[in-house]
């Protein structure tokens, strides 16, 4: 009787291992406030995927076109995950009174167990980021 019990118990975990992985899913990190002070040491999970990192400042060599002044938006993205995703990327600077002052959305594929910073250019007004009192950020990881 054990011996036979033995013998199942090897079968149902040779079945189990020879079992095809399920692909990771789309997790998603809701739209999430953050204080501007404390962007920059902000961090998130959804699923297998991290961000952290986040900045958006001026970007050092841009040059003046017009009333816009070209910014930078920059995070790095850890997949602990086995599957390459893509994940996307959404930022939002609010006035104190919620008016928006500033977007940017960007995406960045990463392999697994890996990590990518990412960049993305954009224009807003040159008061943009003396503005701004607050970030709303959210991030999408699809595989």
């Amino acid at each position: 009787m054990r011996r036979r019990l033995l013998i199942s118990g090897f079968a149902l975990l040779a079945a189990v291992a020879s079992a095809p992985a399920r692909a990771q899913e789309a997790a998603e990190l809701r739209w999430t406030k953050v204080a501007k002070a404390d962007l920059e040491r902000f961090e998130s999970s959804a699923g297998s995927v991290r961000v952290n990192n986040l900045v958006v400042e001026k970007q050092k060599d841009a040059e003046g076109t017009g009333p816009a002044t070209q910014f930078e938006f920059s995070a790095s993205v850890a997949n602990r995950g086995g599957d390459r995703v893509r994940v996307y990327l959404q930022i939002v600077g609010t006035k104190a009174d919620g008016t928006p002052t500033l977007s940017c959305d960007t995406y960045v594929d990463v392999d697994p167990r890996r990590n990518e910073s990412v960049r993305e250019t954009f224009r807003a007004p040159a008061s943009a980021i003396d503005d701004t009192g607050s970030y709303w950020m959210r991030a999408l990881a699809v595989p």
